[in-house]
């Protein structure tokens, strides 16, 4: 396989951490493929994988044999994109991105039951929060597609929001921390019981590590992007609330105003950890997987990958 540009990165080592070069698909089930992105090799590779972010026509390969898959990969949603798709737009024989309806389904994290020995959950953090009617937030893009912060905006006005990172006054740890880490959404459940899990775009399917964070750290995530139904079908059940479930901001306010003093309804939002584990998911294996079932020249390609990719994913502004 290779692969070229990642978030303008050219040498962005697609491996999980820890994992050398080469060996990206350590620990799958099917593992022996190996990845590069050497161009002096692009003529012997089995995939070609494009990075949708970083998809241009000034970088397509000259020539292409009969046996190399095409696969268009993204974990963006398509309002943060603007791909000029041109005379790749019928080349690509495989989806690897978010969607459930992917050729190769590559999520931000799975839901699996926990091992029958198990009985209880990951431990929470103790002691009443320091601010338990009060949901926090952090965040880096402050103008989105999905006008998130015109929500928080009208929320405010009726519940806290204390506002972390680039667009807002508080720091999660240390001065430039990153927001998008572990440690960073255990601190703020030391001190808060809700957190937005808002997405930047509100697309089919596009549910992000927001959520995935926030369950790990035992915060109640709040979540808007996806329909109810979407998350439903990759969260744990009865692990989050659903903006949509309310009339508005106002009616929302109320619903967490309720819960914070009302520990036998909180409790049902917690009561998955007893069953249920979230956890990363390796997504390249899937794509090995694929890769060496490949035999003989390709014969599937998409006519149209921008319709699939932009229709199909029902963007809401």
């Amino acid at each position: 396989m290779t692969a070229y540009f990642y978030f303008g990165r050219r040498h962005f080592k697609i491996r999980p951490s820890g994992v050398r070069e080469g060996n990206l698909f350590a620990g799958c089930a099917v593992s022996n493929c190996v990845s590069t992105n050497d161009r002096r090799y692009l003529s012997r590779a089995r995939v070609v994988l494009f990075h949708g972010y970083d998809l241009t026509m000034f970088d397509v390969p000259s020539e292409r044999t009969a046996h190399q898959l095409y696969v268009y990969w993204s974990r963006e949603a398509p309002p943060m994109l603007d791909m000029p798709f041109g005379a790749l737009n019928s080349a690509f024989n495989l989806t690897m991105t978010y969607r459930r309806d992917s050729d190769i389904v590559y999520p931000y994290f799975e839901t699996v039951r926990r091992e029958p020995a198990r009985t209880t959950g990951p431990a929470e953090p103790g002691g009443p929060r320091a601010t338990p009617a009060a949901a926090a937030w952090a965040v880096s893009h402050c103008v989105t597609p999905g006008r998130r912060e015109q929500y928080v905006a009208e929320l405010q006005r009726h519940l806290p929001v204390h506002v972390f990172g680039a667009c807002g006054t508080r720091e999660c740890g240390g001065s430039g921390a990153p927001r998008n880490t572990l440690s960073c959404y255990r601190r703020l459940a030391r001190n808060y019981t809700f957190y937005l899990a808002f997405e930047n775009s509100m697309c089919r399917d596009y549910i992000t590590e927001k959520l995935f964070l926030a369950l790990q750290a035992g915060l109640v995530p709040v979540v808007r992007g996806a329909s109810r139904a979407e998350y439903a079908a990759v969260a744990p059940p009865d692990s989050f609330v659903h903006v949509d479930d309310f009339a508005g901001p106002r009616e929302l306010a109320a619903h967490l105003r309720h819960l914070a003093r009302n520990a036998s309804a909180l409790a049902r939002l917690t009561a998955w950890r007893e069953s249920f584990v979230v956890r990363y998911v390796h997504g390249w294996c899937g794509l090995c997987a694929r890769m060496v079932q490949q035999d003989g020249p390709v014969t599937t390609r998409y006519d149209d990958l921008r319709r699939w990719w932009y229709d199909g994913s029902h963007c809401q502004s």
